[in-house]
């Protein structure tokens, strides 16, 4: 099971930006890319698990060749 920690760790080391907000009502954001070069991709979700399955499948969609990417495919640890 990975964590939120870990998946933003393997993010930044792999030059990936984005980022996680939350919110007093359960509701958290989460973002892929950043203001100044673009927001790739956003969702709101309810849960930090959410938002960990999240930025895993979403950085495999759109940075499949990345660090990342390689590491972090299905059957990959």
């Amino acid at each position: 099971m990975l964590d939120l920690e870990t998946i933003i760790t393997a993010l930044d080391d792999s030059d990936i930006v984005g980022s996680v907000s939350w919110f007093s009502n359960g509701e958290w954001q989460v973002k892929l890319g950043d203001p100044n070069n673009g927001i790739i991709a956003e969702t709101t979700v309810a849960t930090a698990k959410e938002v960990t399955e999240w930025l895993r499948t979403t950085a495999l969609k759109l940075y499949p060749d990345s660090e990342f990417g390689q590491r972090y495919r299905r059957g990959a640890t």
